[in-house]
């Protein structure tokens, strides 16, 4: 991986649980387990264990992760880091799952928030987004389900990076109404620089990258192809 990419992978939650059960084995390790263990129901703890097992994947494929052990930590509102050996802070993270699907993200550039959900046409849209959003935003979301989604899944990306989590994506102030809501881009927020992405990685899903950029890494070159998207297989993580 070079400097300025971002690598993500989706994977589709296998139906047969032994499956899942394999990928389990290959890849999550006994701090996983422990922390799964929070989960009073075994399949929110199967699903957790399964992003565990794809973001470690995601990371055995870049070459951003030094040879030496590594554990998850996170802060007191659940944003997830990895913590090396050195008791140094590794590259940044972040996992997401809507109806059966998995995204997971890694990169060196900033601090990483990324957010999909499956489009439901039976939601709220309206009420929620006048909740949320902010009053552009809310208009612009009305527009179609599809604005609704790429809105909402933006600013959960951005809280997701700032670690403020559902309390900042809620806020209710216009956050991304002027925002391009295509492609990778960059924009200037409150003087900080910052890299989004908005990517379809199947059929009614929306996927949202923001990284909040380091200032080493301000200057960095941000598009398209500053994106590593893979749509992994089973086989992909059992092999």
């Amino acid at each position: 991986m070079y400097n300025g990419c971002i690598s993500i992978s989706t994977l589709t939650q296998p139906k047969d649980t032994t499956l899942v059960d394999h990928i389990i084995a290959r890849w999550a390790n006994h701090s996983d387990h422990s922390a799964a263990g929070a989960y009073s129901r075994k399949e929110l703890a199967r699903r957790f264990l399964l992003g565990r097992s794809l973001i470690r994947n995601v990371l055995a494929r870049s070459s951003l992760m030094p040879n030496c052990d590594y554990e998850f930590v996170a802060n007191d509102k659940g944003k997830p880091f990895i913590k090396l050996s050195s008791g140094e802070i590794g590259p940044a993270i972040s996992i997401t799952h809507s109806n059966g699907m998995i995204a997971a993200a890694v990169t060196s550039i900033g601090a990483l928030g990324i957010d999909m959900e499956f489009h439901r046409a039976n939601r709220s849209f309206n009420a929620i987004a006048s909740y949320a959003f902010g009053p552009q935003e809310t208009k612009i979301a009305s527009q179609s389900i599809d604005n609704f989604y790429k809105i909402w899944c933006l600013r959960e990306a951005m809280s997701k990076a700032t670690g403020k989590g559902l309390e900042e994506a809620t806020d209710g102030v216009d956050t991304v109404d002027k925002m391009p809501m295509v492609g990778a881009w960059k924009s200037s927020i409150e003087t900080e620089e910052w890299g989004f992405a908005l990517l379809t990685p199947s059929r009614r899903y929306s996927l949202a990258i923001a990284i909040k950029c380091a200032a080493e890494t301000a200057s960095t070159k941000w598009n398209e192809r500053s994106l590593k998207f893979e749509q992994l297989e089973f086989s992909d993580l059992i092999s």
